[in-house]
Formats: structure tokens, C-alpha cells, sequence
């Protein structure tokens, strides 16, 4: 708005703008869909197809094509998703109510109906809001980054999507703008990462003592199991729906439309290719899509490759998978301090082992040493000659050891940025990414490592390897590690593995009262690697004290952002999708490790519990004043402490049964007496010197199991004894 002097007149120009509404126009989108009965009854009826794969995908394909449909869809003026037309209708009469009102203020008859009408329509959107939401979360399926998208739009977070690089910039062709040139940029470097590392190593020949893993009875795995009709049903019902399809464009819902007429065709393709040693090459193909990490934004080394293969590739995987998976499980091959990608094995049993060795070290006065290795593109470059060399070595041979090879070789690979795709482009290393083999290839690959002979104490979670040295003499701890780490980057570099220096971290654990002294560093090929007070394994951050101090701050930093979201966001949230978001964003922050780092001090678990508490309050709706006992005996929700006791019984429960992967032994008194005492089934409790006797599993674990009532221990079943037990825990607390 403006104001001018005007020399003609006494009154003065006012001059002010009026934008004028432009209601957003309506987009009708045109999409493809598939008509499901369609192709269902195409492929009943479809001709006999031999046992040769690419006819049935051929025919697979052609019903899908035969039987795509244009549909359209209408994208209105952005608004809230739960207004529909009966919520408009009640908005538009209150506010004609209210007008009426206005108009006449001293009407009380008009003035009584706005106020009922106002008040019914306050309700009814709140009625339809936590209608709407209910659904929206109970859709989520219990995927907190579903939650999380709809959390955001709740509160009117920005929702961060996945960055498309609009530039690259390569030193030998400067700044590549156009999209498809991203593309072929992206694929060359994706397909290349792994050849152009393994030249950068020293030049070694790989050398059979390094890598050969010497079973002491080989027995032969000459050809894989054939498959049946039921198994490619079963495995065909497992696989998620939601999964995105690979650039054959044949999406798990299809499969599954199609499961009854094309699983006997498919049983015999398969089984064809088991016996004959061949993996089809339309299955090899593999659609990538680069997901932006950290760093500059035109550097395609900051942008992590996600692989997506086509769907029958994961049901023949898993039939291969389940076959050697067997062979290898029934004839203990796999290292037992290789914790990834195996059943009854998790990061949890990982850190458990590692931690309670470590603290009955340091209660037993030792000082020790953990060096935390760091490989880059483990996974992508591995050789396959020297894989093959290891298969065989393991007593593989013949169909079996041919299909693997097919599998591996041959492969090729396509980027996909929007609608922009590469040309195919040839992997010559590497284990398939996002496949269901490729894990466990790579255990048979560095499987070997272990028989290395050297001094520390291996822990393996697929390409994440650390070591630890325990003893009295720091020295003689470290020329130990020493003269291992030369031994590792000799047989890492003749199996074609990268040691990344930089991020090769190592910590020196002991008690607070302990003294180091003065010490000669640690190095990898004349470089002296980073010694730290604090390294992140596997999702937890271990400190020189093991005080869980870093570890807890950074879970109550998470709890404590999560208080704006839920606050803004838990009025129009049913009772139900509270439970749900409690379980699928916050308790998972509490619940991981907790085994581990749940024995921390009173001091810095009070902090976490003052977070806990407030979200809780939050988000089931008390008052500031109400007491925390009231809220979590009402709600049924455990605290950290309970928390810790009923994960740390369930561990106990698994490890006496042989129900999980751990190094750890527990001894029940029944097992030493053989008499059924009273004390039978309590386990056995160590000495202990210092705390970090005393806050390890073996005795404060086994002292909260032992305090469980008998009719708990002695159940047959995890999950009676889960149930039991928790009911033990609420009950106990009151």
C-alpha cells in the first residue's frame, strides 16, 4: 500500500494491491496398471511351456503386456487427506451459523444453534481425523520409515527425498549435466569401484596356505537338491508384496497372482538349471539407483549403489541358498566368530560375546586392546577366481560348483535415475548386491581369515572385523598386535581386499585406576593408524571405560527430538496408533543392546529415564503432575530398567537353550549336582574382583535370572516364558 502527495488537491492518493486467488489447478495423471484376473486366467490357460526359463518369462511378460491397462488419477489442490465432503458440508453450515450470528448477536435461538452446531462439527473432525490416522498408521505395517513420512506430514516436517544429482564433476571430463550421461557415469563407476581398488594393492599372488580353509574330513557337495512344487509355493508366499520389481518390469504381486498356474513350470525350470549348472542370464541383471550418503553432492563416491534384482532371481536364490546354507551349517565350516547373515546370529550376539570377554579381562587386571578394521567396497570387490578356488577347497564340486560359477559370472548391471537408464554394463567382481547368496558367499570368501594363527581374538560380522588383545604388559600386548596386523594386510591384499587406513581405528580398554604408559603406535604399511577413546561398533559406541556414557547420550539426543513430533502430533492419534508409534520409534532406541550397555551406572541411566518418562507422558495425554508409576502400570509400558531385565533373561533363556549363536557359557546348578534341588535350575555365579565383574552377564545377569520364579525357568517354550515373564516384571514393580 502507498500514500501520495498530490499538489492539486487536499486529499491524498491511496494506492494498495489486490492479489487475486488462483485456485491450483487440477492434475490428471495417466498411469499403467495391470488387470490381475486378466492375467490370472491368461496363464491358466496358457500352452505347456518346456523347462527352459526363458520361454516361461517370455510368457510371463507377454500376459503382462497383453493385460496392462491406462488409468487415470486426479491430483486436487493440496488439503488435509482426512477432509471429505460430509466434514466440508458441517464447516460451511457452522460458518453460515456464525454469520447469521453476527448479523444478529442478540438472536440467543441462532446463537444456541451455532454453538451445538459448532460443537458437533469439532467432534465429528475429530472423529474423522482419528479415523483417518488410525488407518494411515495401521498401514504402515510396523516400517518406522512409513511412520516417519507420516509423522512429518503430521507435523509439518520437511520430508527429506532421496537427492538426484543434477551434475557430476570427473577429472578427465569435467562437469557432466545431461541426465543420461549421469547415468552412464554412474554405471561405469558402480561396475568399476571394485577392479580399480584391487589395482591399487601391492602386487601378491594369492597363496593356497592364506586362503585355503583346510576342512579336516571334505565332504563333497556335488549337486544341489532338487526343488518341489510346494517349496517354490512356500518361498513364493514369503516374499513382500511391497518389494520393488527389477528391470524386467515383473513385480511380486504378479508372481504371487500367478503362483498357482506357473509354480509346477517353474519347479521344472529350475530344477533343469540345478542339474545343468546354468543360472539364466535374464536373472543377472541387476537395476541400480544411487542413494545419496554424505559429502559433495557431485562426487559419485558419495552415493551409495541399491541394487534390486528381478523377483523368480530371489526364489532360485533361496533354493540355492537353503542347499548350501545346510552344507555348510551341517559340516561347521563357517568360523564361529563370524556373526553376520547366519541364523540364530545378530549384532546382538556379537557385541555380548565381545563385551563380556572383555570386562572379565579388565576384572581379572588386564589391559586390553581392540583394533576395529575398516574395509572399503568389501562386498564389491571380491575376486571371483579366488571365490571359486574356496568353493572347491571347501568340497564343492561338479553341477554345484558350475551353477555357482554361473551365477557369479556373466553378470550385468543398469543404473535407473527417474526415467533415465544406463546401457547394460558387465561386473567382473564382487558378490551380487541385494541378492540373497551374495552374503553368504562372501562368509566362504573371508571365512578364511581365522586360520591365519593369530594372537587376538577374532570377531567377524560379515566385512566387520575387529580384534582384541588382552594381558598384563601393554608393550607385549601391542607387538602382538602388531605383528598380526602385517599378517592381515598380506592376506587381505592377496585375496584382493582393501584395509582403509583412515577410518582403521584402535582403543586401549582398561580401569580407571590403571595407568598406561608411554607406547610405540600401531601402523598398516608404514601408516600409523588413528588410536580413539571411543569407536562405533555395530551400533554401539564403545568407550575406553566402558561407561556406555557416549552411547547413552546418544539415545537420549534421539529421544529427545522425537518429544517436538510426538507433542505436535498426539491429540488427533487414537489410543492404538500411540502404542504403535511408542513401539516403532522410540522403543527400538531403548530396546537395542540394551544387554550391553544396560549395565551402565545409576547416574547416566537417569538422564535416559527423565526422556523416557517425558514421552511417555507426552504422548498417552497425562498431566505434568501424575506420577511416572501411575503412568507406566496404567499404560503397561516397562521403564529402562525393566526394560534391561526382561531382555537380558530373555538372552540368558536362549543361550541355556542353544536357541541363539553366542561364545558365552552359563552352567545350571542342576547340571553340576545332578539332583533336582531346590536351586537346580539357577545358574551358576562367577567370582568377581572389581565392577566390571560385577556388571557383566555371567553375574549380574545371572543373578536377576535366578531371582525368577521357578515355574519362569523351567519353561519349554520362548514364547510362554516371554509372556511370563514380562507379567513378572509389571507385577513386580508394583
Amino acid at each position: 500500500m502507498a500514500i501520495i502527495e498530490s499538489a492539486l488537491s487536499d486529499h491524498k492518493q491511496i494506492y494498495f494491491e489486490i492479489k487475486q486467488y488462483e485456485p491450483n489447478p487440477t492434475l490428471r495423471v495417466r498411469y499403467e496398471a495391470v488387470n490381475y484376473q486378466g492375467l490370472y486366467q491368461d496363464m491358466l490357460n496358457m500352452d505347456y511351456i518346456n523347462d527352459e526359463y526363458i520361454r516361461l518369462e517370455e510368457a510371463i511378460l507377454t500376459a503382462i503386456k497383453r493385460n496392462k491397462m491406462t488409468k487415470f488419477k486426479f491430483l486436487n489442490a493440496p488439503k488435509n487427506d482426512w477432509i471429505n465432503s460430509e466434514v466440508i458440508n458441517k464447516i460451511n453450515k457452522r460458518n453460515l451459523l456464525w454469520h447469521q450470528y453476527k448479523k444478529n448477536p442478540d438472536n440467543t435461538e441462532i446463537k444456541e444453534q451455532f454453538r451445538k452446531e459448532r460443537t458437533k462439527t469439532f467432534k465429528y473432525i475429530q472423529k474423522t481425523k482419528n479415523e483417518y490416522y488410525f488407518k494411515a498408521f495401521k498401514n504402515c505395517d510396523g516400517k518406522s520409515s512409513k511412520m516417519w513420512q507420516l509423522i512429518n506430514n503430521l507435523s509439518n516436517n520437511k520430508i527429506k527425498h532421496n537427492f538426484v544429482p543434477s551434475k557430476l564433476v570427473e577429472p578427465s571430463q569435467g562437469t557432466i549435466t545431461d541426465p543420461q550421461a549421469i547415468c552412464e557415469h554412474f554405471n561405469i563407476f558402480f561396475a568399476e569401484i571394485g577392479i580399480f581398488l584391487a589395482s591399487q594393492l601391492p602386487s601378491q599372488k594369492p597363496n593356497a596356505s592364506t586362503n585355503s580353509v583346510q576342512p579336516n574330513n571334505i565332504n563333497k557337495l556335488t549337486k544341489f537338491e532338487f526343488t518341489t512344487v510346494e517349496e517354490v509355493k512356500l518361498i513364493i508366499n514369503n516374499l513382500k508384496s511391497n518389494s520393488s520389481k527389477g528391470i524386467d518390469g515383473i513385480s511380486v504381486k504378479a508372481i504371487k497372482c500367478l503362483k498357482d498356474p506357473i509354480s509346477e513350470c517353474l519347479t521344472n525350470c529350475i530344477n533343469r538349471c540345478l542339474q545343468e549348472g546354468y543360472f539364466p542370464d535374464s536373472l543377472k541383471l541387476a537395476k541400480i539407483t544411487p542413494i545419496y550418503k554424505s559429502g559433495p553432492k557431485d562426487d559419485p563416491g558419495n552415493y551409495r549403489p541399491i541394487s534390486v534384482l528381478p523377483v523368480v532371481s530371489k526364489i532360485f536364490e533361496k533354493i540355492m541358498y537353503q542347499r548350501l546354507c545346510s552344507f555348510l551349517n551341517s559340516n561347521s565350516y563357517l568360523f564361529q566368530g563370524q556373526y553376520g547373515f547366519r541364523s540364530k546370529s545378530n549384532t546382538l550376539t556379537a557385541t555380548i560375546d565381545l563385551i563380556t570377554k572383555l570386562k572379565t579381562k579388565i576384572d581379572q587386571k588386564h589391559v586390553a586392546v581392540g583394533i576395529f578394521i575398516d574395509l572399503k567396497k568389501a562386498f564389491d570387490t571380491v575376486s571371483h577366481d579366488i571365490l571359486i578356488s574356496k568353493l572347491i577347497e571347501l568340497g564343492i564340486d561338479a553341477s554345484a560348483l558350475q551353477l555357482l560359477r554361473s551365477y557369479l559370472t556373466n553378470r550385468f548391471q543398469v543404473v535407473k535415475i527417474g526415467q533415465y537408464v544406463s546401457s547394460p554394463k558387465r561386473v567382473k567382481c564382487g558378490v551380487p548386491q541385494g541378492s540373497i547368496l551374495g552374503p553368504l558367499l562372501f562368509l566362504v570368501y573371508i571365512n578364511s581369515l581365522h586360520k591365519l594363527g593369530l594372537k587376538g581374538h577374532i570377531t567377524l560380522y560379515a566385512d566387520d572385523t575387529c580384534l582384541f588383545y588382552f594381558g598384563i604388559n601393554i608393550h607385549s600386548i601391542l607387538q602382538e598386535a602388531q605383528k598380526d596386523l602385517d599378517l592381515l594386510q598380506t592376506w587381505f591384499s592377496r585375496n584382493l581386499l582393501t584395509i582403509n587406513v583412515t577410518k582403521t581405528n584402535y582403543m586401549i580398554f582398561s580401569a580407571k585406576n590403571k595407568k598406561i604408559p608411554n607406547f610405540q603406535p600401531l601402523t598398516i604399511n608404514g601408516s600409523e593408524i588413528n588410536q580413539v577413546n571411543t569407536e562405533k561398533y555395530l551400533g554401539l559406541t564403545l568407550d575406553n571405560r566402558l561407561s556406555w556414557k557416549p552411547h547413552i547420550a546418544k539415545i537420549h539426543s534421539k529421544l529427545s527430538s522425537l518429544l517436538g513430533c510426538v507433542r505436535s502430533i498426539v491429540k488427533c492419534l487414537p489410543l492404538n496408533v500411540r502404542y504403535a508409534i511408542y513401539n516403532t520409534l522410540i522403543k527400538p532406541h531403548i530396546d537395542y543392546l540394551i544387554e550391553v550397555w544396560g549395565t551402565a551406572c545409576k547416574t547416566n541411566l537417569c538422564k535416559l529415564q527423565t526422556a523416557q518418562n517425558k514421552l511417555v507422558k507426552v504422548l498417552f495425554n497425562y498431566n505434568y503432575w501424575t506420577s511416572h508409576k501411575i503412568i507406566y502400570k496404567e499404560t503397561k509400558i516397562m521403564n529402562i530398567s525393566q526394560i534391561y531385565k526382561y531382555k537380558t533373561c530373555i538372552l540368558i533363556y536362549k543361550i541355556l537353550n542353544k536357541d541363539i549363536h553366542s561364545r558365552i557359557t552359563f552352567t545350571k546348578n542342576l547340571d553340576i549336582h545332578k539332583r533336582n534341588l531346590r536351586r537346580a535350575h539357577h545358574i551358576s555365579i562367577p567370582k568377581k574382583i572389581t565392577l566390571y565383574g560385577e556388571k557383566n552377564i555371567r553375574f549380574e545377569g545371572a543373578k536377576m535370572y535366578n531371582s525368577l520364579p521357578n515355574d519362569i525357568k523351567s519353561c519349554q517354550k520362548i514364547s510362554t516364558f516371554k509372556k511370563l515373564l514380562k507379567c513378572h516384571i509389571l507385577e513386580d514393580s508394583q
